[in-house]
């Protein structure tokens, strides 16, 4: 129904409040906006509006698509404002604060976000995570097989929400209420040794195991003298080393943060040499077998041979990497060996009571070569005869 030239009281069949619409012609077309309601606007304030709005048109102003525009600008505002706060963009944040440049497992901590949190909470709003949602992932997660990771997503879920509240974007923590009873529970770590007699069957076997390459086979020996950690020797360039003189200069990129020089005995020498000679060349102890995106050996190469080995002798179910440390440091005890000085083989840092840990910067150089001789001559006295 008309009531004055631009002005108009509409009430279409599919709106529940009749309201005010300006209309117009603007370059060569009609335009219409809607003014206000008639239960908030009255008459004459509908006209004044109007005469507001026809004063611009004329000055050639499109008032209805400058308020379209307007109106798209806010909109564009909120979703940005939203994208800021969702779990992907807290994440990214988080992990720049508090992860990235200060850990040395930052890369590992962004995967396992990455790979179990984003694909299911990254466009959500922060705010509108519920403990359903910690709890569908974790029970995933465990399905999966693998509780060690449930529990670790669990604690990076609350510190990742704990640093939200900070921040305001959230009240509460939807990951607060959980335990690891409801992740992955307590994990009981496989803590495995090979005595001299699995040590003796092991080591005849190895040569006769085909996943076992020479540089892989080298790997595990050296890792079980000199009780190292897999990644420090897989890593290490040949620059480290200092074959005449015997030593191993591991620098700060270890574990522990701490840099440490480590004797080598004769034998470890004698299989370092091994491996100069099948690297070629290469500026790595153990270089890459085939192009992959790292330049020396994958971490998984040594894992799956030994897999490999383990269906080949009995009673070796639970070896791995990790159990060459076990089985190095059980065996320096054995060897009387005094316990500063075997953790020191290991590279652990010392547990002592009090300050001792704290003053004591003494390395035990002389004392760690002589208990890994020893082991050396044990480990010599397993091997097969050539």
């Amino acid at each position: 129904m008309a009531v004055f030239p631009n002005l108009a009281l509409c009430w279409p069949a599919k709106y529940q409040r009749p309201f005010w619409r300006l209309r117009y012609r603007f370059a060569g077309r009609q335009c219409k906006m809607l003014l206000g309601h008639v239960d908030v606007m009255t008459l004459k304030q509908a006209l004044d509006e109007t005469k507001l709005m026809m004063a611009d048109v004329t000055r050639g102003i499109d008032v209805a698509g400058v308020r379209q525009e307007r109106k798209r600008e806010a909109q564009a505002k909120h979703a940005a404002a939203q994208n800021r706060h969702t779990v992907a963009a807290l994440v990214n944040d988080f992990l720049a604060r508090h992860i990235e440049g200060k850990r040395k497992d930052a890369k590992a901590i962004r995967q396992r976000l990455e790979n179990h949190v984003i694909p299911t909470l990254g466009k959500m709003n922060s705010g509108e995570v519920k403990p359903r949602h910690i709890d569908a992932i974790l029970l995933r997660i465990v399905d999966q097989g693998s509780p060690a990771m449930a529990n670790s997503i669990l604690d990076l879920l609350k510190r990742l929400f704990n640093y939200a509240i900070k921040l305001h974007i959230v009240e509460s923590n939807p990951a607060i209420a959980f335990t690891r009873a409801d992740a992955g529970g307590q994990i009981h770590r496989r803590e495995f040794y090979l005595t001299r007699e699995k040590l003796t069957e092991v080591l005849a076997a190895i040569p006769q195991c085909r996943s076992f390459s020479p540089s892989c086979e080298l790997a595990f020996y050296l890792l079980l003298l000199l009780g190292g950690r897999k990644m420090e020797l897989l890593k290490a360039p040949w620059s480290e080393f200092d074959l005449d003189a015997q030593i191993w200069t591991l620098p700060a990129r270890t574990k522990m943060e701490k840099g440490i020089t480590i004797p080598l005995p004769a034998l470890a020498v004698t299989w370092l040499k091994e491996a100069k000679s099948l690297g070629c060349g290469s500026d790595y102890v153990f270089p890459a077998i085939s192009k992959q995106a790292t330049p020396h050996m994958a971490a998984n190469t040594l894992n799956g041979a030994i897999t490999a080995l383990r269906q080949q002798v009995e009673g070796i179910e639970k070896l791995n990497v990790h159990a060459l440390r076990h089985t190095a440091r059980t065996h320096l005890a054995e060897l009387g060996v005094k316990q500063e000085v075997a953790e020191m083989c290991l590279n652990h840092s010392l547990k002592s009571q009090g300050l001792v840990a704290t003053y004591n910067h003494y390395d035990y150089f002389d004392e760690r070569r002589d208990a890994l001789n020893q082991w050396a001559e044990v480990i010599s006295s397993l091997m097969p005869t050539p």
